[in-house]
């Protein structure tokens, strides 16, 4: 077995531990505890995907379900494919603590699950934009996030914006596959995303100049993720990027033909362990694209500049290929500023 080596460029090891962010009990509270959520229901072809609904209560199309939803209403998605970009916002009335549900909630995506899904094609777009808060998307096929020059910052699933900071958004036991990147989280907070798997996401080729194609998940500036037990293969950047932000939480996730398992930058008081992977760059590596350059990682953990309290702990990483031959490294490539990360890892195993 081919095992991969550390490189520290700055030639110091140190121990620190990370605060490990708990998961809370999700609950709406206020007036809205109280009321009786609307059960809502979107199908294509055949019966209603819940026995709840009425004609009145079921639409053909995701949005049109979502638009009429309240606070705390559940959606329940039959199969099919669905060609939208959908948008969960609190414009007219709020969506707080919405859950959408697709043909295999609740299955887990790592798994040989079988029967119907619920397929949502985003076209160019994100198929979901997330700005409300405690919002669930549980048991879909998301593709069709893709990047064009005008749309940098692509994803099957995006959760924040420039305006919204959502909270606890959750997204759960999702096939994302053949976007540009498939969960992008800007600004969040606390947001979960497990049971997952993330496959081939490098829409579009290497050739267009844009950011962020070839990556499962970009966590930017978002305090407390917590990404666990969720599959990557074939992400020809790497699995996750953390690029500012706080307290990531990343563990018990498996890296396989990925171009690498996790970028680090502006990061603080984050925590990656338990994970395992193999075989990174055997399926080709896409660079980060800084200041207009192209980047090419060279380690399955990229440390870049900035980072702070950063523990790395209990991993499995074997077997890279050009021009990954690190487990982890330390690089000032991609951000501007020199290399700041002040603490480094806690039996690492590789």
């Amino acid at each position: 077995m081919i095992r991969l080596h550390i490189i520290l460029n700055n030639r110091r090891r140190f121990i620190i531990s990370a605060a490990m962010a708990a998961i809370l009990v999700l609950v709406a509270g206020g007036a809205n505890a109280l009321a009786q959520p609307t059960v809502w229901c979107v199908t294509k072809t055949g019966p209603s995907p819940n026995p709840s609904c009425t004609a009145s209560t079921t639409f053909p199309t995701i949005q049109a379900a979502v638009s009429d939803a309240k606070a705390d209403d559940i959606i329940f998605v039959g199969p099919g494919t669905y060609s939208e970009s959908v948008t969960i916002d609190g414009t007219g009335h709020s969506r707080d603590g919405l859950s959408l549900f697709g043909a295999q909630a609740g299955n887990d995506a790592r798994l040989d699950r079988h029967g119907p899904e619920s397929i949502v094609n985003g076209m160019g777009n994100p198929a979901f934009m997330v700005t409300a808060n405690y919002v669930v998307i549980d048991g879909f096929t998301v593709t069709g996030g893709t990047a064009t020059a005008a749309n940098a910052f692509p994803g099957g699933i995006l959760v924040g914006s420039t305006s919204a900071a959502p909270q606890w958004a959750q997204v759960l036991n999702n096939i994302l596959k053949n976007n540009g990147t498939s969960v992008y989280l800007y600004k969040a907070s606390s947001p979960v995303v497990e049971h997952n798997l993330f496959r081939n996401n490098n829409a579009p080729d290497a050739g267009v100049s844009v950011k962020w194609v070839g990556l499962g998940i970009v966590s930017s500036g978002t305090g407390f993720p917590v990404i666990n037990e969720n599959e990557f293969t074939g992400n020809k950047m790497a699995a996750i990027f953390v690029a500012g932000g706080s307290n990531a939480i990343i563990t018990n996730n498996t890296s396989e033909n990925d171009g690498s398992f996790v970028l680090y930058a502006n990061t603080s008081q984050c925590l990656f362990s338990h994970n395992r992977g193999k075989n990174f760059g055997h399926k080709g590596v896409l660079p980060i694209v800084v200041n207009s350059t192209p980047y090419y990682a060279d380690a399955a953990v990229e440390v870049g500049p900035n980072n702070s309290n950063l523990m790395i702990s209990d991993n499995d990483l074997e077997k890279g290929e050009a021009p990954i031959s690190n487990g982890i490294a330390f690089t000032t490539a991609f951000a501007s500023s020199p290399l700041g990360c002040r603490r480094a890892f806690k039996n690492v195993e590789i």
